[in-house]
């Protein structure tokens, strides 16, 4: 049994780790509501719009990647080629990211859909624009760039600790009642703390998983950038084949390099591409990203290097354990590998979270000047 003291000791731990990071996990937890279902709402702002994002035609043949990529260049003649990739949410269109330099980063590109049967535009857009790209970079950094994004992970370890903390105080506070008991026929403030234990106790493993892949995915750039300076420079040191930054001028097909890869590759399908000078590249590479079929595998995804001016197939290596990691926290974090059933349960599950960091504030604001009820609990363990 733990001392008065250290119970004290852990009561003071969860309420500070509580009050410091309450306020931005509710942030958290209300942005991340809606984007559980960003995928169906997406699909309903395009039906509102007037866009109907169906595949194609039964029998129409695609364009080749090459003939995509040079419409997507008419269409911004201006504007460099970093990536492009295909959403299994937006049938028949590839997506081509277009920015201001090579190596100009993504999240400030402007994204051109291209349709897949005639190579016409069809529409463009930048991350951060509209209701949900609104929402996700609130979710994501505050809109305070990657800075933001690093305080929000260090606001996450610090609601970790409350998470722990309470569960260590649950037992001493709950001690003689059945688990997870709400006192309806007492007070008001009463209820409150009884409903706070109970959510806390119930919503545990869904908040330590949800928090901890929240931490691993604001990390997600620097682990990125680490693999590429180190790992891939490593693969390709040997391969001095070409250069030129990413020009267009002199780039082998790139619907070569991906049938290449593909044959590198035989079971997995196109994720998306990194021309060569991307930030996701190097500058005389493509890398081609191959994903699994199945709901879960969907979101891991293998590269193929392949040089982008003689066109050689150079390696298809494993993604090292720590971009596993994080692939496979970003799913977990949404719940969006499950289909529409987990999606609900997520979303409930982000309601109940939403009551328990509320009701914490709540009953500290009542009992700012009222005698903690630790220090009964702490009476009675030293009794």
């Amino acid at each position: 049994m733990r001392s008065a003291k250290s119970i004290k000791r852990w009561y003071a731990v969860h309420k500070w780790t509580s009050l410091v990071s309450t306020v931005f996990m509710l942030i958290a937890c209300l942005t991340g509501l809606p984007l559980v279902f960003h995928d169906e709402i997406d699909r309903l702002e395009g039906w509102i719009g007037g866009e109907v994002r169906a595949g194609p035609a039964e029998g129409s043949a695609a364009l080749s990647i090459d003939t995509l990529a040079e419409s997507a260049r008419q269409e911004r003649p201006a504007a460099h080629l970093q990536l492009l990739f295909r959403e299994p949410s937006d049938p028949g269109v590839t997506s081509f990211a277009m920015g201001a330099a090579p190596d100009a980063p993504v999240g400030d590109s402007e994204f051109l859909r291209i349709d897949d049967v005639t190579g016409a535009y069809r529409g463009a857009e930048r991350v951060g624009e509209g209701v949900m790209g609104f929402i996700f970079r609130l979710h994501a950094e505050l809109y305070a760039g990657f800075g933001g994004t690093l305080f929000l992970g260090v606001m996450t370890m610090v609601f970790l600790v409350a998470i722990v903390s309470g569960v260590v105080l649950y037992a001493p506070f709950m001690r003689n009642r059945a688990f997870a008991v709400v006192r309806v026929a007492k007070g008001r403030r009463a209820r409150w703390l009884d409903l706070h234990n109970a959510l806390g106790i119930v919503l545990l493993v869904w908040t330590l998983v949800v928090s901890a892949t929240g931490v691993i995915n604001t990390w997600a750039s620097p682990m990125i950038q680490f693999w590429l300076l180190n790992d891939m420079q490593r693969i390709v040191a040997d391969d001095r084949a070409g250069s030129g930054g990413g020009s267009a001028a002199g780039l082998a097909s790139v619907q070569a390099a991906v049938d290449l890869a593909a044959r590198a590759l035989p079971d997995g399908e196109l994720s998306f591409v990194a021309f060569p000078g991307s930030e996701l590249s190097s500058d005389r590479h493509y890398l081609v990203f191959f994903s699994g079929s199945t709901p879960l595998s969907s979101r891991m995804i293998r590269p193929v290097i392949v040089n982008a001016f003689s066109g050689e197939l150079i390696a298809a290596p494993d993604l090292p354990w720590y971009l596993n990691v994080l692939l496979l926290s970003q799913p977990l974090h949404f719940g969006d590998y499950g289909g529409v059933g987990l999606k609900i349960a997520w979303f409930v599950l982000g309601l109940g979270t939403v009551v328990l960091l509320w009701s914490g504030l709540a009953l500290w604001w009542r009992k700012r000047h009222e005698k903690p009820e630790i220090e009964a609990v702490a009476g009675r363990i030293a009794a």
